[in-house]
């Protein structure tokens, strides 16, 4: 972080390290600092996208952004950052507008890679039906590895489209007459929402990759499910929501092979934890697991760091809600094989707010840890009510800080309860909708024949 400090001092109007400094900003959890690096950057040059889409995305971590205000400024973002950028002519298609015919499926995304949109998408493009859809693949990849390999091998046309212009890259699309295109990163690192919002398809959908909205009017659904937007008010959304019947997540475990031993009685203490970056850890969040350290007597709270350097200014943190030091286990940013390891030390994950855990509270679960999660505000911090619902885990969800604190402390004085959890946790999700990769697929396949027939009874 000094680095871009440096970099400032000499040339105060330099956006790019105010962006990068944003960027650290965040991995080290100081969300505000983040953000208003972010927004300078931005006001030194309003073409710079890559801060705005940085931007975006970190207020959805900050717990003084309703879903109201996440709505406005992605809509700023449009008005004055994209739509003048735009041509103001109408493109006409001319597709084939059988509705039972094969469709061109495009899915573009910069993570087709060993990352978790990379791993969950790979189950969907696997399992896809290759007599009703052909699948083309955009890839924005930088670095391909092993896991770009397998899916575009799954793939019936694949497009390798870093380094080309938007428009480059909208035409190719439109020569390859794409019925459904597919944003999977959206506002993320490399996303192309440049291309979507030239409306090389028909019809354009946004999944997985981002948690809410784009903000973007070309893109006309976005897939979710119910317990993310239970509610039929659009007014935060540019999008139609597309609601799954279970949750929007389809989970690929990554190990199989580590025990599912528990902790409990081996330390003679209750070690509770989160394994999810440091951008989550907000100040609602540490204020809240202080009550459950300081309700739970003589529990631990293990989590995981990006540098232990940090260390101190966490403790701090939890200092100046009563909880000592010696309650707190803090590790560094952990391998994938020992990271899973981590979860063999903790009884109970706590779900951070207002932006719950993801694939992290998937990686809890496959590793037998209960989550006890809180049901937020955003999108994002409904995602524990989604994936427990989705186990048949209901229970493991509360409405409001109090009931989430007795919630934890019911569960930490209850080892019989607990050691349930570990034993059989691995096998609910086997069973789950969850882990129904074929299931999830089909039902997006039916999602994408519906909004397919809905376009071709009402174009004109």
């Amino acid at each position: 972080m000094s680095s871009y400090f440096n970099v400032i001092e000499n040339d105060p109007r330099n956006a790019p390290a105010y962006n990068n400094l944003g960027v650290a900003y965040q991995d080290c959890g100081q969300v505000t600092a983040a953000i208003e690096s972010f927004e300078t950057a931005i006001a030194l040059n309003s073409r710079f996208l890559a801060a705005y889409d940085n931007l975006l995305y970190s207020i959805h971590f900050h717990p003084s952004y309703d879903s109201s205000r996440i709505a406005h400024e992605h809509g700023v973002w449009f008005r004055e950052r994209v739509a003048p950028m735009l041509s103001r002519r109408v493109r006409r298609y001319h597709h084939d507008r059988f509705t039972a015919r094969r469709l061109r499926i495009g899915y573009m995304a910069a993570d087709f890679r060993a990352h978790s949109v990379g791993t969950h998408f790979e189950s969907i493009i696997r399992h896809h039906d290759r007599d009703r859809f052909d699948i083309y693949c955009y890839s924005n990849v930088a670095n391909p590895d092993s896991t770009t390999a397998r899916i575009r091998g799954h793939a019936s046309t694949w497009r390798d489209v870093v380094g080309r212009s938007d428009s480059d890259v909208a035409r190719c699309i439109m020569r390859d007459r794409i019925d459904i295109l597919v944003d999977l990163t959206s506002h993320m690192a490399g996303g192309r929402l440049l291309v979507f919002a030239r409306k090389p398809a028909p019809i354009q959908i946004s999944c997985l990759g981002y948690p809410a909205s784009t903000g973007l009017p070309m893109i006309d659904y976005r897939l979710t499910d119910g317990y993310l937007e239970p509610s039929t008010d659009l007014s935060h959304s540019t999008e139609r929501p597309l609601r799954l019947s279970r949750t929007l997540w389809c989970y690929v475990p990554q190990n199989e092979e580590h025990s599912l031993e528990t902790p409990l009685g081996r330390n003679g203490y209750v070690t509770l934890g989160s394994l999810n970056g440091l951008a989550k850890l907000s100040e609602p969040t540490i204020v809240l697991w202080s009550r459950i350290l300081q309700m739970v007597k003589g529990s631990r709270l293990l989590l995981m760091i990006n540098d232990l350097a940090l260390a101190g200014d966490i403790v701090s943190q939890f200092g100046r809600y009563g909880v000592d030091a010696n309650r707190l286990e803090l590790v560094g940013r952990q391998e994938q094989h020992d990271y899973l390891r981590l979860y063999g030390e903790i009884e109970l994950a706590l779900d951070p707010l207002p932006y719950n855990g993801h694939t992290t509270t998937c990686d809890a679960l496959w590793m037998g840890v209960p989550v006890a999660s809180l049901v937020g505000r955003t999108t994002v911090g409904r995602a524990g009510l989604s994936l427990l619902s989705s186990i048949g885990l209901q229970e493991l969800v509360a409405r409001n800080e109090g009931a989430y604190v007795e919630l934890v402390s019911s569960l930490a004085s209850d080892m019989k309860r607990l050691k349930y959890f570990r034993a059989e946790m691995r096998a609910r999700l086997r069973r789950s909708p969850i882990m129904d990769h074929p299931g999830y697929t089909r039902e997006v396949e039916s999602l994408y024949r519906e909004v397919w027939t809905r376009w071709c009874r009402t174009a004109s």
